[in-house]
């Protein structure tokens, strides 16, 4: 199934970019596509400068139209204007699929102190499980819980109960069961049930390792791409430049041991490093890279070691600042073993999907 986010020209490109990547970060049937920019006609309402809902239903449809998108396909329609009813989002029943949905991303700097990013996330997969659950708004509200339990299906009419939603990102054991049926009746697959609550899940974590570093600079999850390990800041869309190839080998091997990894036991990665190596640069033989990482990991001098590591360090803290260093770099006084924090949170190291 494929689905389009579509946005109009009050929301930041480079924002939507960030929530394509995180979208697809997660295996499963549902592949998201960037639709583009398209101009909505919007006027004043009862809470200000509206995009009234038969506006954005029709813009939905044009761009399913234009993209060629087959009736299992959805359309989100990203904006920062106001519903008219004042909702997070709202959706409508359009083909065989999750229809068509319209999210609101505004607000979230008063609400949760950070910006759409991660709320977008969340509402984006729920809203797409409860189109599969409900083709018309009038079920999805009769369907959805009053009070809040924190559940995908809170109504939240007191827009700050969407607080627990976010934090917990799961479903009621009364709603679990719901959708346990609307699977076994062919409903909808299953694959995507669980994308969609890895999704959510990458969300809730989001949220939560941001109001964890509130009081820094907003940190950006790192993408990485398999074929040469290029490693891309996505919040700025900015290449890491790393001060050789050794420290680049070092920082992508320590990504991917979120525990870390005591100096004393590099030499047990020597076969990692060599492979890590040969995608950035492919120009040594594995002999000769195999005696130089023996060198660097032995134990006798770790001065050539502490070398490559200084470099390493530098190289992110020109990438990502002072301030948001320690949550990319180990400390270098640290004992055993050295840990790059961000490998440990969940969503902030992506490894890109090259199919």
């Amino acid at each position: 199934m494929r689905a389009s986010i579509c946005r109009t020209p009050d929301v930041d490109a480079e924002g939507v970019k960030e929530l394509l990547v995180l979208l697809n970060s997660k295996p499963g049937p549902i592949r998201f596509h960037d639709a583009g920019e398209i101009v909505v006609k919007s006027d004043l309402g009862d809470y200000g400068v509206t995009l009234f809902r038969k506006d954005a239903f029709a813009a939905m449809v044009e761009v399913h139209h234009t993209h060629k998108l087959d009736a299992e396909d959805a359309v989100v329609l990203l904006t920062s204007l106001n519903d008219e009813r004042y909702y997070f989002a709202y959706g409508e029943p359009a083909g065989t699929g999750p229809g068509h949905h319209c999210v609101m991303i505004s607000g979230w700097d008063d609400m949760v102190a950070m910006d759409f990013l991660y709320p977008t996330l969340h509402i984006v997969a729920s809203n797409l499980l409860q189109g599969r659950m409900h083709k018309t708004m009038e079920e999805w509200e009769r369907n959805s819980h009053e009070y809040s339990v924190g559940c995908i299906s809170d109504f939240c009419r007191n827009k700050v109960d969407i607080l627990l939603r976010l934090r917990t990102a799961d479903v009621c054991e009364a709603c679990a069961s719901k959708y346990n049926a609307a699977i076994e009746a062919g409903q909808f697959p299953v694959e995507e049930f669980e994308q969609c609550m890895e999704l959510l899940e990458l969300a809730r974590e989001g949220i939560r390792f941001h109001n964890r570093m509130i009081a820094t600079p907003k940190p950006s999850p790192l993408l990485i791409n398999p074929a040469n390990l290029i490693v891309t800041l996505v919040r700025h869309n900015r290449v890491i430049n790393f001060n050789g190839v050794i420290p680049h080998c070092l920082y992508i091997l320590y990504l991917q041991h979120s525990a870390g990894i005591p100096y004393e036991e590099l030499e047990q990665h020597i076969d990692a490093l060599v492979a890590h190596y040969g995608k950035i640069k492919g120009t040594r033989t594995r002999e000769d890279l195999i005696q130089n990482f023996g060198v660097l990991t032995g134990h006798a001098d770790r001065s050539r070691l502490n070398q490559e590591v200084s470099k390493l360090r530098r190289s992110v803290k020109e990438a990502v600042g002072e301030k948001l260093l320690p949550l990319y770099m180990w400390d270098a006084g640290r004992e055993a073993p050295k840990v790059i924090p961000i490998a440990g949170d969940p969503g902030m190291v992506i490894w890109e999907d090259l199919n």
